[in-house]
């Protein structure tokens, strides 16, 4: 939704995200607090605000409004390349 990696997003691949992003940000505006979201599309850490005014997304989305106390960060993970699970003995190792 937010994919700070994507150096030109479409928005015809990204248009089914509109309505969640527009609610996100009428519910994050009415709110008395901070707003986080989290999300593992690129495994690359980033700390933005996509949904603050002036921000690409907004433009992006075509959406109204804006939710300046919400604070974006992808979920890092691991990469798949690097991560094998196996026994104690190691014998039977298998990519997780």
């Amino acid at each position: 939704m937010f994919d700070a990696t994507v150096a030109s997003p479409q928005f015809a691949d990204y248009s089914g995200f509109r309505p969640i992003v527009q609610a996100i940000i009428d519910r994050s505006s009415a709110f008395d607090g901070p707003v986080y979201l989290f999300n593992g599309d690129s495994h690359v850490y980033n700390i933005d605000q996509p949904l603050a005014a002036g921000s690409s997304w907004m433009s992006f989305y075509e959406v109204s409004g804006s939710a300046d106390n919400s604070t974006g960060s992808p979920s890092t993970g691991r990469p798949a390349s690097t991560t094998t699970c196996g026994s104690a003995s190691g014998r039977a190792r298998r990519r997780c």
